[in-house]
């Protein structure tokens, strides 16, 4: 099995794998229309294309020139710099080979080696095969939560595992709020932004009661979000890009 980085032209085996890949895991939940449209929308030609010179990880597993599995991750740069691995899709007929395992273990080392100390993965509630994955890697369960995929709202669960030797203790920093109150920003929990990732804020230090928004492009705690789940910082325009089970994929 080759594990390498994505090639100009590899569109169609992309969205190939992460359609029987995602049919596979979540036929039960989706229908066959809701994986073509996520599939489209995700991975059109130009998304990924760009993804080949982006920052970016888009790892694939290759055997005798077919591409068996990817795995997409993105740095989440800030006060603890998180890998968000964000799909890892094997095609079905791969599954068991440890094809899954080492194109994570090859991903994780990667964002370790660019400042990383933590790495996070997600997966929907029904998908009981992704928990039992991130689970017998390492990986706790951090956190669940409520996402809407076409319409429907689905349980998606966070998991998370330490992977620098030494993580950095301040993983949770405060912060002034447009009244002058003290927020208290979460930043093991932060999500990609088009300028810079923004965080989770919250009223207290026990992190129960939430607020808004940090955004770490130029540190407003100002922000809005819109009924898709898109964030925009009232200062400096950064925007929260649309989560990955966003109805606007779809």
């Amino acid at each position: 099995m080759e594990l390498r980085e994505i090639q100009p032209g590899e569109t169609s085996d992309i969205r190939q794998v992460a359609r029987e890949s995602l049919t596979a895991s979540y036929g039960g939940a989706f229908d066959e229309t809701m994986v073509d449209d996520l599939v489209e929308q995700w991975y059109d030609e130009e998304t990924v294309e760009e993804l080949v010179d982006d920052e970016s990880a888009l790892l694939i597993a290759a055997a005798n020139d077919d591409v068996e599995g990817y795995a997409q991750g993105e740095i989440l740069s800030g006060e603890t710099v998180i890998g968000d691995v964000q799909w890892l899709h094997v095609r079905p007929g791969a599954r068991g080979e440890r094809v899954g395992v080492q194109l994570l273990g090859e991903l994780v080392d990667r964002m370790e080696n660019r400042g990383a100390s933590r790495v996070r993965g997600r997966a929907l509630a029904v998908n009981e095969d992704g928990a039992s994955f991130f689970a017998e890697h390492g990986f706790e369960h951090r956190e669940s939560r409520q996402v809407d995929i076409g319409g429907k709202e689905f349980e998606e669960h966070v998991y998370e595992k330490a992977i620098a030797a030494e993580e950095s203790e301040d993983v949770v920093g405060t912060v002034e709020g447009p009244d002058g109150q003290k927020l208290y920003v979460d930043y093991t929990a932060g999500d990609t932004g088009v300028e810079a990732p923004m965080y989770p804020t919250y009223t207290d230090s026990d992190m129960d009661e939430e607020y808004g928004w940090f955004c770490s492009n130029c540190g407003a705690a100002e922000t809005a979000m819109d009924s898709a789940g898109r964030i925009k910082c009232q200062h400096c325009g950064n925007v929260r890009t649309a989560t990955r089970w966003d109805g606007s994929y779809l």
